[in-house]
């Protein structure tokens, strides 16, 4: 096995290392340790709100479920508290929402699903100007649908399974794959809105339990035996490092919603990090994953799922996340253990990606220094917008659409 590459830490507290997806067997754990720590030394000084609610089935599902000291935004809150940035849980679907993101120096965001991780809850941040963590609109809104996504990679060396396209309305379309398939929703997300259809009967039930949910849009898929292998992906310093991937092997038949939720009576998952580079599994993965973060401009962290084939031993894509789970032992948290790795490291990685102008509007960038401006002349506002100072310049900002 070479030897890890050298990855240098600029006076800025960037992490410089090689363009392009690295693998974790190069990146140098001591450099990655000090970058993460300068970074934090800044923001420190930012006032963090962490983004939770249940904008989606898929996070209304966990606050039911889960015991409130449980909750992810409860292991960040916390984690956050540990390194010394001051953050505060902020419901996006509470009334005040909007006028509860005045002040904030980020938006730490938690949120999955429908109007959480599909581009409309950044797209909103974009436009007032508001800092916010993981990816952009457009890779958020392309990765959030899975039929989408499916399409973006259309041609590219990413082995994905034929689909076929289904909605509540179409009713039960005349060819259907053979028995067992899968019925996927295209904005399901932790095993919601995924059911395994055995008949035509079956299909018609499940079709309509999960319009009852609120999914409007299915794809389905043959299925096909093999591990589910989940493979996380962390941005940080304008470069991107894929983690050991995860092999799942749960009780039940396949990854279903109780598995992969954690409730109290459903099936055990085995969670075993693959960190020997040698792993035969690891290269085409590997390949795969290349492929996928140069089909879109991806920040933060992101994990992709797969399905290793029993019979071909392939790796096959079934979806991608743009904001993974990130409470204690969480898959994007159990790959990181596996190289000695804290979650406040992680998250600190994660927090980083708010620091990215691209993500929001232009006029974010208008900049009135105070010592130069006349205390009595009126500043130009964008308008139905606000003048907020900025915690971490010094400076005041424009933000448009508060009031």
């Amino acid at each position: 096995m070479p030897a890890p590459k050298a990855i240098e830490v600029g006076n800025q507290g960037v992490l410089q290392m090689p363009n392009g997806l690295m693998g974790w067997w190069e990146l140098e754990r001591d450099a990655f340790r000090r970058a993460i720590a300068n970074k934090m030394t800044s923001m420190r000084n930012w006032r963090v709100g962490v983004l939770y609610g249940a904008t989606s089935v898929e996070d209304g599902t966990y606050l039911r479920h889960k015991p409130s000291g449980q909750l992810s935004v409860m292991d960040i809150t916390r984690s956050f508290g540990n390194i010394g940035i001051s953050s505060e849980w902020v419901d996006p679907t509470a009334p005040d929402f909007i006028a509860s993101l005045e002040g904030l120096d980020a938006a730490f965001l938690n949120t999955h699903g429908p109007f959480g991780e599909d581009g409309n809850l950044q797209g909103l941040l974009a436009y007032l100007g508001i800092p916010y963590t993981g990816s952009g609109v457009a890779p958020s809104g392309v990765a959030a649908d899975k039929r989408l996504m499916k399409l973006m990679l259309h041609g590219a060396r990413v082995r994905t399974l034929p689909s076929q396209r289904v909605k509540p309305e179409w009713g039960v379309p005349d060819r259907l794959p053979s028995c067992p398939f899968m019925l996927k929703a295209c904005l399901g997300g932790s095993s919601i809105g995924l059911s395994l259809v055995s008949s035509r009967s079956e299909f018609a039930r499940a079709l309509a339990e999960h319009a009852g949910q609120g999914f409007k849009d299915f794809i389905i898929e043959p299925f096909i035996e093999g591990v589910p292998v989940t493979v996380p992906v962390l941005y940080f310093g304008g470069s991107a490092v894929m983690m050991p991937p995860l092999a799942c092997k749960p009780a039940a038949m396949y990854y279903d919603g109780p598995s992969k939720l954690g409730c109290a009576r459903g099936p055990s998952v085995d969670f075993q990090p693959i960190v020997d580079r040698s792993h035969p599994w690891v290269g085409p993965i590997h390949e795969a994953m290349r492929s996928i973060c140069s089909a879109l401009d991806f920040d933060g962290a992101i994990r992709a799922d797969f399905l290793v084939e029993q019979q071909s031993g392939e790796p096959v894509f079934l979806e991608i996340n743009t904001i993974p789970g990130v409470q204690r032992n969480s898959n994007l948290m159990l790959s990181a253990h596996a190289l000695g790795i804290e979650d406040e490291e992680i998250l600190a990685a994660i927090l980083a990606s708010a620091d990215n102008a691209e993500k929001l509007v232009p006029w974010r960038h208008v900049v009135h220094e105070p010592a130069a401006c006349d205390a009595n002349a009126e500043l130009p506002l964008i308008p139905g917008g606000m003048e907020l100072r900025d915690r971490r310049a010094g400076a005041t900002h424009l933000r448009g659409g508060l009031r």
